[in-house]
């Protein structure tokens, strides 16, 4: 484990979550846990990439059908959903010309590569693990590896099976899964040019103008950022407090690019966590996971105050009409119909247990997805929550997955 030790670099040039897991596979004390790990260390990465594209495609206002039936399986989401999204959406917004945009396209659904060595011989492992052939490649194709990845937790981590496998296996495909992922992570921004931002507190000054404190979430604990002030209602009217968000590198005007991942994650700053959305419970309520700790999260949305001004949708399916919100209502509208869950499925839609993730589930919702879900946040007229400010954060310490 020499090699991935060493490494620093990468660990603090990956986002939060990433970092957190990485760390975690690294000082993994038996090869189940580091397998597990190194494993759920892709899966998250998968889900920010695919997170992020879906809010760029959403900020970029494009109508495309076929992509807005897409997210709509965003609303009860096996992993292949995700990957979908990523492979479908990478393609359209590339053609804007963005260079991380190209790179990632480039990368992850363009040619087989052979400047990838410890990916192909993750492929070469996940080869002779699916039965699929045996023998080292000097080339891998990255679609075809994350096609692998998604049918191999179906089978080695899904439906109970987890743990059953001889000590042996664990620790060849748990020494591969944290070679080729790492190396992946080193060349793929699954950002796609953005910074993953946390807003503890927005605040309005005795000069009228709005303060906003953000959090770059970059390495393995948040760090905080300069301050941001607004003058324009427009501008502050974007961004509300305790919430995550993207921020584009290269933008000018820094806090006119804030982009929220609402409802897709959020972050716990007290414990320094950052957890995705694991499924939506009745109105108002949603349940979160943590990757890093298995943990789960279930707050509640608080409802819109008077006065507050209207949220528009990030985005809106084809027809042109928003579906209800996972936020906070808009003024006179009420309680929401409309029901979102969401949570960890097997291709085959049969459940695949998370760690830490509960197994029940109610049958029978209707579910318009998560897509209409997202909204831009509005900044609320009356005193803002308490803040809550990241504190420094050491390495995170590894656990038995087992304990999940």
């Amino acid at each position: 484990m020499g090699d991935h030790a060493s490494d620093e670099d990468l660990a603090r040039q990956l986002p939060l979550p990433l970092a957190q897991l990485r760390r975690r596979a690294l000082n993994a004390k038996t090869a189940l846990e580091r397998h597990q790990t190194a494993y759920y260390l892709w899966e998250a990465a998968l889900k920010l990439l695919s997170s992020t594209a879906v809010a760029a495609f959403a900020e970029r206002g494009l109508r495309e059908p076929e992509l807005a039936e897409r997210l709509k399986n965003l609303a009860r989401p096996a992993l292949g959903h995700w990957w979908e999204l990523a492979r479908k959406l990478l393609p359209v917004l590339a053609e804007g010309g963005d260079g991380s945009l190209l790179a990632a396209r480039e990368l992850v659904l363009g040619r087989a590569r052979d400047d990838l060595p410890r990916a192909a011989g993750l492929d070469a492992v996940l080869r002779d693990a699916l039965g699929e052939g045996s023998g080292a490649r000097s080339t891998v194709r990255v679609s075809e590896l994350f096609e692998r990845l998604v049918r191999y937790r179906n089978r080695e981590l899904g439906h109970g099976a987890a743990g059953q496998r001889g000590r042996d296996f664990y620790e060849r495909v748990g020494q591969a899964l944290l070679a080729g992922v790492s190396e992946l992570l080193g060349r793929l921004d699954v950002l796609l040019g953005r910074k993953l931002i946390y807003v503890g507190e927005v605040r309005r000054q005795p000069t009228a103008r709005w303060l906003v404190e953000r959090y770059e979430l970059l390495g393995e604990s948040a760090r905080r950022l300069e301050s941001l002030e607004f003058s324009e209602p427009e501008a502050s009217s974007r961004v509300l407090p305790e919430r995550v968000y993207l921020e584009d590198r290269a933008a000018g005007a820094v806090g006119m690019t804030l982009r929220t991942l609402h409802p897709l994650a959020l972050y716990e700053p007290e414990a320094g966590e950052f957890f995705f959305l694991s499924e939506r419970r009745g109105t108002g309520r949603a349940r979160y996971l943590s990757y890093t700790s298995g943990r789960t999260l279930e707050p509640r949305e608080p409802r819109a105050e008077e006065g507050e001004p209207p949220r528009a949708p990030l985005w809106r399916p084809a027809g042109g009409r928003a579906g209800g919100g996972m936020g906070r209502d808009e003024p006179g509208r009420g309680r929401r119909r409309n029901r979102l869950r969401a949570g960890f499925a097997a291709e085959d839609d049969r459940r695949v247990r998370a760690p830490g993730e509960d197994r029940s589930r109610r049958h029978g919702d209707r579910l318009p997805g998560v897509a209409a879900e997202l909204g831009e946040a509005g900044c609320p007229e009356v005193p803002p929550r308490r803040s809550r400010r990241p504190e420094s954060r050491g390495a995170v310490r590894a656990r038995d997955p087992l304990a999940w």
